[in-house]
């Protein structure tokens, strides 16, 4: 029990609600359904407008921006304390993977579900009720705070770009859409895309499936294969096709490609039998395939000459992930996250030597916040004051919007041990880890606006 205990009890149906309405609304971020004051689409617009409801009703004064951002202000002034986090969801993908409803909070053994639940929607939302709390506790807040919202996240992050071309930055912020105890680093991110011919083959590739959701592992990947003439097609292959065509499956695990020593990529079965059977296939593709396997198994890179390890921000990792087919050419999209230490421009040159037609699709940013820096400090202690444990910096590579900040880190709110399923079906929090983040989040605001 804390001084917060009682105020947070008060206060959980209503944020149960609120978080029920939020989620309710699939806010999938679509800049090509842009229209004016809503860039990001309908559903995006109408999550903000939730979110700016919920916050005039706790007392926030609100600002909009253009329809890219939200904020909920607790007084004004230049030097702020930031809160950011985003209001923008990925979508529910295949539906019949969910066991709850995606898009309606449903509690089952005191397990909250739904899009949105952990990433973002719940954190952002307890920010809000830690700020009444503590105005609730008639705490006097020396600075002010901003509670900012962006609707972009999980795409091209134009929201904060817009944000922070007209607002000045937070003298200190964090984001709630990490982890605890503390994520003082997040790695670089570079993502490619490596092309290769089509040419003529015995074999046809007709379609690729597996590839559902951004920046994943697939679980499973297959090649749909058309061929005119088996007679001179090994008797076990000739088995697999019906009317001239076959399907051929492989199945893995799947992982976030920030994770790739978790998955076992089924990229590379498929490598390995279209290496073993490869005149069958296009040559463009057994090459393609030959070079996934010869640069890319490695899950640090070790394979590919782009492997490095930082004390304090661990190893580089590289994921292929994605195989596509176009009219000419076959594409391998790889993801790869780098610790300080290492310079972008190198590991882009020395991925260029193994594959020529490499190409950058996204960079962002590395972020590392010292450990004895006051946000830390003051973060840490917050930690220890609600859980009595020794808050540990730790490094992700996970993206969150405190690469945008000068001066700012992803904070909670998921804690060590549970799987949020965060990206995936059955989306999850367990309601007990909600109220104890809101706990952490009233003392973190209180050390860093109040004290």
């Amino acid at each position: 029990m804390s001084k917060y205990s009682a105020y947070i009890d008060k206060y959980k149906n209503e944020i149960l609600k609120d978080l029920d309405t939020l989620v309710s609304i699939p806010s999938v971020s679509n800049e090509d359904k842009a229209t004016l004051g809503m860039p990001f689409g309908q559903e995006v617009a109408d999550a903000f407008s939730v979110f700016e409801e919920i916050a005039r009703r706790l007392g926030f004064e609100i600002e909009t921006d253009d329809g890219y951002a939200i904020s909920a202000n607790y007084l004004n002034g230049e030097d702020y304390i930031g809160i950011l986090g985003h209001l923008d969801v990925v979508g529910a993908q295949n539906i019949n993977d969910w066991d709850y409803e995606p898009y309606k909070l449903t509690i089952k053994d005191n397990i909250l579900y739904g899009r949105g639940v952990n990433d973002d929607k719940g954190p952002l939302l307890i920010n809000l009720y830690a700020i009444r709390i503590l105005r609730d506790m008639g705490c006097s807040f020396n600075r002010p705070v901003k509670v900012i919202a962006g609707g972009a996240e999980e795409t091209t992050w134009n929201c904060m770009k817009h944000y922070f071309s007209t607002h000045k930055q937070p003298i200190m912020a964090y984001s709630p859409d990490g982890n605890f105890p503390i994520v003082n680093g997040e790695k670089g991110i570079l993502t490619f895309e490596a092309t290769y011919p089509k040419k003529d083959s015995v074999f046809q590739i007709v379609d690729i499936h597996g590839y559902e959701q951004d920046y994943m592992i697939p679980g499973y990947i297959e090649i749909v294969v058309h061929c005119d003439n088996l007679q001179n097609v090994d008797e076990q292959l000739q088995h697999k096709f019906k009317d001239g065509i076959a399907i051929f499956e492989f199945q893995g695990k799947s992982a976030l490609t920030r994770n790739p020593q978790r998955a076992e990529n089924p990229l590379f079965e498929l490598a390995k039998f279209v290496i073993e059977n490869s005149i069958y296939f296009d040559a463009g593709f057994v090459s393609l395939l030959t070079d996934v396997s010869n640069y890319l198994k490695d899950p640090y890179g070790k394979d590919c000459n782009i492997f490095y390890e930082d004390i304090d921000m661990g190893k580089t990792s590289i994921a292929p992930y994605m195989l596509t087919m176009q009219e000419n050419t076959y594409a391998i999209r790889m993801d790869l996250r780098y610790p300080k230490g290492i310079k972008p421009e190198y590991i882009e040159d020395k991925l260029k030597q193994l594959f020529p037609t490499l190409q950058k699709l996204r960079e962002k940013r590395l972020l590392y916040v010292p450990k004895e820096s006051e946000l830390i400090n003051k973060l840490s202690q917050a930690y220890f004051n609600i859980t009595k444990e020794v808050a540990e910096p730790l490094t992700k590579g996970g993206a969150s919007y405190a690469r945008v900040l000068d001066h700012g880190i992803a904070f909670g709110a998921t804690f060590d041990g549970y799987d949020t399923k965060c990206h995936q079906p059955n989306e999850s929090m367990p309601l007990n880890d909600l109220l104890k983040a809101l706990e952490i989040y009233c003392e973190s605001i209180y050390l860093l606006a109040c004290e």
